[in-house]
């Protein structure tokens, strides 16, 4: 549940474009050892990583690669930890990649819950690649009154662009997930509540 909560708030992180579980690494020389020798690689020459983002950094306008290690709220680290860190970080640099631990309750809870509510909303469908038409809808979306419930201010907003209330649904979070929609993560998202707008 841990590994998840993080996955699930990095989802609506505007420049992370892809997150990437249990990422398998090993050096170029471990593989061809292993190659050289006909055998398996092993299993000591081959660390995996929790997560593994790429994402856009505006700054130089390139794809970058990111490692997160992720550990329970309640872990207390040990010396096995820490090698293990120093060895995630090394790897990591060999690549030009950076690194970081973060722990299961980095998230506060409110923003998690909305993040969450976010999610159920798209009903698990993929709205990443609503990039340009998520963009149209935030525009479209505070240019208008925002008075009343989200549900309310969608059915407006479907209504208004010739939209399926889903496809409207599905914009907003895509909205948010880009950056388009800045959410007050101190209140709650809720179809029966005002927009939590920041």
């Amino acid at each position: 549940m841990g590994e998840f909560t993080i996955q699930l708030a990095l989802m609506f992180h505007p420049y992370v474009v892809d997150i990437r579980e249990q990422y398998p690494y090993y050096t170029d020389e471990a593989y061809l050892r292993a190659l050289a020798g006909g055998k398996k690689m092993n299993r000591s020459d081959l660390l995996t990583f929790d997560l593994v983002l790429t994402y856009w950094h505006p700054k130089l306008r390139t794809l970058r690669y990111h490692v997160v290690s992720v550990k329970h709220a309640r872990h207390v680290l040990e010396k096995k930890d820490e090698d293990r860190t120093i060895k995630e970080r090394t790897l990591s640099a060999g690549r030009h990649w950076t690194w970081e631990m973060l722990r299961s309750n980095a998230i506060p809870s409110r923003e998690l819950g909305n993040f969450a509510a976010l999610w159920s909303m798209a009903k698990s469908q993929k709205v990443r690649h609503l990039y340009e038409p998520s963009r149209s809808f935030a525009d479209n979306l505070m240019s208008h009154s925002v008075r009343g419930t989200l549900h309310a201010v969608l059915e407006r907003r479907a209504s208004s662009m010739g939209v399926s209330m889903n496809t409207a649904v599905h914009l907003f979070v895509s909205a948010v997930s880009h950056g388009f929609v800045t959410l007050d993560h101190s209140k709650r998202v809720d179809a029966r509540l005002s927009i939590p707008l920041a």
